[in-house]
Order: C-alpha cells, then structure tokens, then sequence
C-alpha cells in the first residue's frame, strides 16, 4: 500500500523529552520498589504511576498455595512511611503543594472516610481487580481489562443481565452465575502518584455463587493477595 504522506518533524519536536519523562518515570517506580523490598515486602502488581503494596493493619506472614514461599505483608504504617520519603523530592512550592509526590490512594477509604481493607486479584499491570469483602461475597472496587476494549464480545447476556461480568465471560472460565464463589485471598494496599484525580467508578459487585470452596494458585505472576488498602503513586499536575 503506498504512502500517501510523510510527517514532518514540527517545530516543538523534541523525543528527547520524551524519553526523559519515561526514564524518570521508571526511575521513580524502581526506588518505589526498592523501598517496598528493603521494608521485606512485595506488591500485587505496579503500573505507570502506581504499585498495590501487600500491606495489612499489623505484619503478617501470608501462606501462599502449592508450597510456594510465604510472603510478607508490611503494615500500613510502614506504607505510610515509604510515602513520606518520597517528600524530599517533591521539586514544587511547599506552600502550593505540599507533602509527598506519592498518596495513599483514595480507594483505601470507605465512605466513612476510614481507611478499609482492600484485596486484590492480579495477572499482570492493568489486568487486575481491586475488591472488598462483603458478608454475602465481594464487592468490586476498581476492576481493569486493559487490551480487551478492541474485542467484540461473542455472545450478548441475557436481558436484564445485572452482573458486571458477561455471562459468557463468567462460562468461559467455569463459573456459573447461579452459585457463589469465594477465592482466598490476600491484601493490598496500592500506592499512586499525588495529584492523579482520575474517577474511580465504583462497581457493584457480581453475586456468583459456589457450592465448594475454590483457592487459587499464587506463583510469582499471579496471585490473589491481601493487601490492606491501595498506595498509588501518581505526580501532582
């Protein structure tokens, strides 16, 4: 197919920049890390401007399935403490915009503005569920299916079809909708750049329902962790 145009560098083209607002960014999501590691912690998953720290209202020792080594979930405290390093590089006016360029996010709090705790559900950055228990099951906090919005869905769910997940989707993977399913799971807690307002819809939670109790299987990509809470990181625009 021939080309019918060739863009032409603009006047303000500078890929220099560019690549220096990416490097800095990982640069930012590397020491994040570091800090979350030297605490003897780990993170459900970590995205352009966020990790979801495994974290708890005290210390704990998490078993995890399949004889895998247990991890650590670090408290809150000590999340609130790797968010206050952060401060020193805060490059704005302090008295415009102070504190940290790192914020506990908001979907750690439930609507009584205490802080609550979340879990999670992760298979890879932008493909993971944030959710609370419930006393009939879960409620989901912020559920993301990056890369699937271009699919067009095979089969359309029955009317009235209140669920947040297709019918077929839930099929596809062996559940039926008429029973309750519980997962073990573990907390935690994610962490977002300050200043990053974006809407975090809040979801109804699908009732599925299961007779048997099912667990998954954690291995160092995929887990369903407890985290108590979510730390992003975001940078304060």
């Amino acid at each position: 197919m021939p080309i019918g145009w060739v863009e032409e560098p603009g006047k303000w083209f500078a890929p220099h920049i560019g690549s220096l607002i990416t490097a800095g960014g990982h640069l930012l999501l590397a020491m994040l890390e570091k800090c979350i590691t030297d605490a003897g912690g780990t993170y459900l998953f970590c995205d352009t401007d966020s990790a979801a720290i495994v974290s708890t209202e005290k210390p704990q020792k998490i078993d995890m399935p399949d004889g895998a080594e247990p991890i650590t979930a670090i408290s809150h405290k000590e999340v609130d403490g790797i968010v206050q390093k952060f401060e020193e590089l805060n490059p704005y006016d302090r008295k415009l915009i102070p504190g940290s360029i790192l914020k506990i996010h908001k979907l750690n709090w439930d609507g009584n503005k205490q802080r609550r705790q979340l879990y999670g559900y992760s298979i890879a950055a932008k493909r993971y569920a944030l959710y609370t228990k419930t006393q009939n099951g879960i409620q989901i906090v912020e559920p993301k299916a990056h890369g699937l919005g271009y699919f067009y869905p095979p089969k359309d769910s029955p009317e009235g079809w209140k669920h947040d997940a297709p019918l077929w989707g839930l099929r596809s993977v062996g559940l039926d909708h008429s029973r309750r399913f519980r997962t073990k799971t573990n907390e935690t807690m994610l962490v977002r750049a300050a200043g990053d307002d974006e809407i975090d819809a809040q979801y109804t939670a699908s009732r599925a329902e299961e007779s048997s109790e099912r667990t998954v299987n954690a291995t160092k990509q995929l887990h369903d962790a407890p985290a108590s809470g979510s730390v992003r990181t975001s940078t304060r625009r």
